[in-house]
């Protein structure tokens, strides 16, 4: 079958893994982009998107291509967008589509009920989408299929059996990017995983969802091993020239004997530098050693809150604030650059709480601190909990589980705007963070800057985070920064420039 995958504006990692297995099988494959300009989970400026538009691309490519299924992998923020691509897609090809990913495997029955969806892949798809193919290249599908959600002819929904959770990563060839190559700038930044899963099952985080899905309780984490992980980078090396890699492992850390395995090979092997994320769980001097000697450059750590109570209730994380002040101090010792996660919006928390977080980060020497606002997302645990304890309405949830929500950054709009202002304060600080002295620190708090206009508040911070980035350009930094620019050539190109 000719199988189409669409993308808007930045890779998923999903394709790079889809594509070559169906390609194996026979199908043959390729990929719709659109720039995306100005509209994705950083940036969204509605005015200005629409001037960048450049969806039209998408249906170019699929006149061209003549496919038989269109794949979409969906998040939240832009189910609704794709849900309108492959509305006029179906309608102009006849295409069957097919949504897979973290949204439709959270809410697959709400997703299968929309008039542009014809199935729904939930949960992992190396096994499951092959073998809808091949049913579907013998006619129309007319029984379950593992992991897959349908409509029958009369409306009723009909869902396969939930297959196990890949064991044997290894058993998976590692990622292939030759799709991507007319759209990424894969020497700049080469964004890769290792694992799937994470032992700390956040309430906020789709993993806890993913890793449940086969029916299990228990945490489920599963690597590949370190030799299959670096020949996987020495192919890239080889093909794309790589020159930093991004590892997106949600605790890289976590298996010291694996680390000890990967670092050696990898300074010798691959050569390059490359950025990771952890938790302060798994950040010990042995460890960051090796992560040192491997030639790390980067540990993003999530804290979420500095209120220990809050973030046992309602995050689900076990650390405590010194396991976190002994991992940074452990990274400053070895010289390693390291960004801070908080998260604003949880419930019980007050602008005091925020206050506590700006003393708390006020001793440390983080190169940047990301802030997210705390979103409810489809599936989570923290939506459940939000909904029993009337911090969420039900309507509110109905909307976030259709994909009515915006970029997770920044501060919630529907606060009262001396509040805002209060929080838009303390986001100020965050990101000023890393550039001033701790005497200047000590010295300066949110209610000094909350009168200031909420513009003006806006505009600082956006100075503060843009001189943090360009003082040390973390790997979110030089992936976004790299696949932006690399996506204004290709509108410009597209547009005849």
């Amino acid at each position: 079958m000719r199988v189409l995958f669409v993308a808007l504006g930045a890779e998923n990692l999903a394709f790079s893994l889809l594509a070559p297995l169906l390609e194996k099988a026979g199908h043959t494959v390729d990929l719709a982009f659109s720039a995306s300009l100005f509209n994705d989970q950083v940036i969204s400026l509605p005015t200005i998107s629409r001037l960048f538009n450049d969806d039209h691309s998408i249906h170019d490519k699929a006149r061209e291509f003549r496919p038989d299924v269109v794949c979409f992998s969906a998040f939240s923020m832009n189910h609704r967008r794709l849900l309108k691509i492959a509305g006029s897609l179906r309608e102009s090809t006849g295409a069957k589509t097919i949504f897979g990913g973290i949204h439709p495997s959270a809410v697959p029955e709400l997703v299968v009920r929309e008039p542009a969806v014809d199935y729904v892949c939930v949960g992992e798809g190396e096994t499951a989408l092959p073998m809808l193919l091949e049913r579907l290249g013998r006619g129309a599908l007319s029984a379950p299929s593992p992991n897959i959600l349908f409509k029958s002819p009369t409306g009723e929904i009909l869902r396969g059996p939930q297959l196990p959770l890949h064991e044997d990563l290894d058993s998976l060839p590692g990622f292939e990017k030759d799709i991507w190559r007319d759209y990424l700038r894969l020497d700049k930044c080469y964004m890769t995983i290792s694992s799937r899963g994470c032992p700390i099952r956040c309430t906020f985080c789709a993993n806890d969802l993913l890793s449940s899905l086969d029916g299990r309780k228990s945490p489920h984490f599963r690597q590949r091993s370190a030799e299959h992980f670096l020949n996987e980078l020495k192919t890239a090396k080889r093909k794309y020239g790589i020159t930093f890699v991004n590892i997106e492992d949600d605790a890289f850390t976590l298996d010291a004997g694996w680390l000890r395995k990967f670092s050696d090979s990898y300074r010798r092997e691959i050569g390059v530098p490359f950025a990771c994320l952890s938790h302060p769980l798994f950040l010990d001097e042995e460890r960051i050693r090796l992560l040192k000697e491997a030639g790390c450059v980067s540990v993003d750590i999530g804290v979420q809150s500095v209120d220990e109570s809050v973030r046992k209730k309602w995050l689900n994380r076990p650390e405590k604030n010194w396991h976190i002040e002994r991992a940074v101090q452990l990274l400053e010792e070895a010289r390693i650059p390291y960004v801070l996660d908080h998260m604003l919006g949880i419930p019980s928390e007050t602008p005091e709480s925020q206050e506590r977080a700006w003393q708390f980060y006020g001793k440390l020497n983080p190169s940047r601190i990301n802030t997210f606002w705390l979103t409810y997302y489809p599936g989570t645990e923290i939506q459940r909990i939000a909904l029993t304890d009337k911090y969420l309405t039900a309507e509110e949830a109905d909307k976030i589980n259709r994909g009515h929500l915006g970029p997770y950054y920044g501060v919630d709009v529907k606060l009262p705007a001396p509040v805002r202002r209060l929080y838009r304060s303390y986001l100020l600080l965050l990101h000023l963070s890393p550039l001033l002295p701790r005497w200047i620190k000590r010295k300066i708090g949110a209610a000094r800057i909350a009168n200031l206009p909420e513009g003006a508040l806006k505009t600082l911070d956006f100075l503060a985070q843009w001189i943090c980035f360009h003082r040390h350009p973390t790997a979110d930094y030089r992936r976004y920064a790299a696949q932006f620019w690399n996506n204004f050539r290709i509108f410009w190109r597209r547009k005849g420039g």
